[in-house]
């Protein structure tokens, strides 16, 4: 038996989430953090990534053992969540945090706008996906240039103290991601657990795996809670339910649910939405340099995730 598509609507509802909660992250993270041209100003990046991971994962499985629909897991199951959590939340969170001590949020979200090309060159060599049509080589190169721009860019305003660190942070962090979207779609958490209790699982343990290179690198005995102020909890919080909870649940069933060139559609948004968020409610400085890199790259990134409509289908029934 075919599994029945899911609604179109529905599915765009669910990618709205996305781009609402991931789009808002970066913004959140800085004032989180305090970000370029700050000192942290009140927990470390691994901190932040941790908590609101852990907390987001708890508020979900405290919401289904309310329902009646938490189901014990195994210590296998549970190993295999410490293992996941690590590409999925400690490079996908807490790396993307740490870039951001260094670069700005909007160059953050514009660098993880290139994680569909990587998941195609990825899914390519890793995991039998087709070849890249020509028109995606051409997105690959000029993703690639996009990039390379940005780095120059930033080095040229100075806007961190090592900006080209902060960038290969979170590309790291994309790289992560996408092993492990790839890992996901392979094994789809949905066949023995339900999305939303993977999801939980998942988020408390990745959390855990983040709060563990916190105490490594000494987060916690750096705090300043002199510092915690209204709009610092009300960041924190929204980067929890909205980023975290919701996302994340969102992103997992859109994994279990859809095609992954669709599942990663969202960074067509996403980095529009950072970086809009990043001029209006951080103050952040947009040259025409970081306009012009944004453009090249999201378009690089239309090119790459376009394919026929017959291998969508293909795609999305296997």
């Amino acid at each position: 038996m075919t599994r029945r598509d899911p609604s179109p609507w529905f599915v765009f509802a669910v990618l709205f989430l996305v781009y609402i909660g991931w789009g808002s992250s970066y913004i959140g993270y800085k004032n989180g953090l305090g970000g370029v041209h700050r000192s942290l100003e009140v927990a470390g990046p691994f901190l932040v990534a941790g908590g609101r991971a852990f907390i987001g994962g708890l508020l979900l499985a405290f919401m289904l053992l309310a329902s009646g629909k938490w189901v014990r897991p195994s210590w296998k199951t549970i190993r295999w969540n410490l293992v996941v959590g690590i590409p999925f939340v400690l490079f996908g969170s807490g790396f993307i945090g740490f870039g951001q001590t260094q670069v700005s949020s909007s160059t953050a979200a514009v660098i993880t706008s290139t994680t569909p090309i990587l998941m195609l060159v990825a899914g390519y060599l890793f995991a039998g996906e087709p070849r890249p049509a020509f028109l995606q080589w051409v997105g690959l190169i000029a993703g690639s240039a996009g990039i390379t721009y940005i780095g120059w860019c930033e080095r040229s305003s100075a806007q961190g103290e090592y900006p080209v660190i902060g960038m290969i942070l979170v590309l790291l962090a994309a790289v992560g991601w996408v092993f492990a979207s790839l890992f996901m779609k392979k094994h789809p958490v949905g066949q023995t657990l339900s999305v939303l209790q993977a999801t939980s699982l998942l988020l408390v343990c990745g959390g855990a795996d983040c709060f563990i290179l916190a105490f490594i690198l000494g987060e916690p005995f750096a705090m300043h809670w002199e510092n915690l102020r209204p709009d610092i909890i009300i960041a924190f919080s929204w980067m929890t339910i909205g980023g975290t909870l919701v996302a994340y649940s969102c992103y997992i069933w859109l994994l279990t649910h859809v095609s992954i060139a669709l599942a990663v559609s969202y960074e067509y948004v996403v980095p529009v939405v950072g970086i809009i968020l990043g001029w209006y409610v951080g103050g952040e400085h947009i040259t025409p340099g970081i306009l012009m890199a944004c453009a090249v790259t999201i378009g690089s990134v239309a090119l790459v995730i376009h394919r026929p409509h017959e291998r969508q289908i293909q795609t999305r029934q296997g």
